[in-house]
């Protein structure tokens, strides 16, 4: 399967997820909402395609299990993903999870190859390369579990909704892991602190 190809071919996984699903909220020209809810849950299956994937289309690789985080506090739900038989469509995260108060998304994957030498400024591109409008906010190097990572902030849009998006991806030993966040703009303050702990909570064993 071609990169062209596999777009393509979430494009129309993508168009069967918004059959089923829709957006409970309106949205003003400058972002804000005239409703209370909304979910983004319609447009993740662009970034929950595993970054690797892209750039290595015609190989499966598999999941880290050896790894474990501590999920964000309620009101935030897990949501089925992968092989969960109740999962929506089939997300491609291994784990997943939205703040129904305010549509927000914190999501964890990974894959696990070889001698990847991929650079994580090409991987952190291919996470983010479906969303429109994107600009680059700021880009730094962190650690996360002892590990080097890059952290990044995004702005774009999908189909006119305005996104904040926010990755962080690291290798540690065979694996890559990308951890993502996906906020509305306005309503992303307190959201951010539960990806941060999240995030902080990763744990290699």
């Amino acid at each position: 399967m071609t990169i062209h190809n596999l777009n393509s071919h979430v494009a129309h996984a993508l168009t069967g997820l918004r059959r089923k699903l829709t957006c409970a909220a309106h949205f003003s020209h400058d972002g804000g909402m005239r409703s209370r809810k909304v979910t983004l849950l319609p447009w993740m299956g662009i970034l929950l395609l595993p970054s690797c994937a892209l750039l290595f289309p015609d190989r499966i690789a598999p999941k880290s299990s050896e790894y474990r985080v501590t999920p964000p506090a309620p009101p935030w739900h897990k949501l089925a993903v992968g092989s969960d038989a109740t999962a929506v469509d089939s997300m491609k995260a291994d784990i997943a999870y939205e703040n129904p108060d305010s549509g927000a998304i914190i999501s964890l994957n990974s894959l696990c190859r070889k001698y990847s030498d991929a650079a994580l400024d090409s991987l952190t591109n291919n996470l983010v390369r479906g969303i429109g409008k994107r600009e680059l906010i700021d880009a730094q190097e962190i650690t996360v579990n002892g590990a080097k990572a890059l952290d990044s902030l995004f702005t774009g849009e999908v189909e006119k909704v305005p996104l904040r998006i926010r990755t962080v991806v690291l290798k540690k030993g065979d694996c890559t892991y990308d951890f993502i966040y996906v906020a509305i703009p306005k309503r992303d303050h307190e959201n951010g602190r539960s990806f941060e702990a999240f995030l902080a909570s990763f744990k290699t064993e």
